[in-house]
């Protein structure tokens, strides 16, 4: 998929001459499914090590507020162009934690992916930090459409996606908060 994003990346950015804007948006829609495409991908082999129990947890010292901040940072051009008002509230001063960077990265995306997929334009989607005693919070919320009590108990099922038909229109594997759940534990 490399091979893909990188010569759409050059063409979006001008690397090959000048792109008229409608051409750069059907290239802007290429990039994005390709990115959602990999992430699938890459949620399908995450799950593989874990049942064969091959996930490494490699725990470092890691500024916890400036990794945060990188992320939601990431997040702000898609929550823009759909709308949408993101927030980060980070711990006062620094914060370094023991904690594997891959997996921690891997929980919030899924979990700001979601925030920005299910909240429609104009929606608030608020991520926050808090450090008590020896654990970490992170801590996403957002004004989306939310999710029936009923559907609470599957929430993080692997391939299990809310059946209401409001969100059926969204695209998905079923897999990111099954991720986000096992990771969390291992982190």
């Amino acid at each position: 998929m490399t091979l893909i994003l990188s010569p759409l990346e050059s063409l979006i950015s001008g690397g090959f001459g000048s792109v008229a804007e409608g051409q750069k948006k059907i290239f802007h829609t290429m990039h994005n499914n390709t990115v959602r495409l990999l992430q699938m991908v890459q949620g399908l082999l995450d799950f593989q090590k874990l049942e064969a129990k091959k996930v490494e947890v490699k725990r470092e010292p890691t500024d916890i507020v400036a990794l945060t901040r990188s992320l939601v940072e990431d997040f702000q051009p898609m929550t823009k162009q759909r709308g949408l008002d993101l927030r980060f509230e980070p711990l006062e001063g620094k914060g370094s934690v023991l904690i594997d960077r891959y997996l921690y990265e891997r929980i919030v995306f899924n979990l700001l992916s979601n925030a920005a997929k299910f909240t429609p334009a104009g929606g608030k989607i608020s991520v926050s930090l808090q450090l008590e005693r020896d654990r970490l919070r992170f801590s996403c919320r957002d004004t989306g459409i939310g999710i029936s009590a009923s559907d609470v108990k599957g929430l993080f099922q692997k391939f299990k996606q809310v059946e209401g038909a409001s969100t059926r229109r969204f695209e998905g594997a079923g897999l990111g908060l099954a991720l986000v759940k096992e990771f969390a534990v291992a982190v």
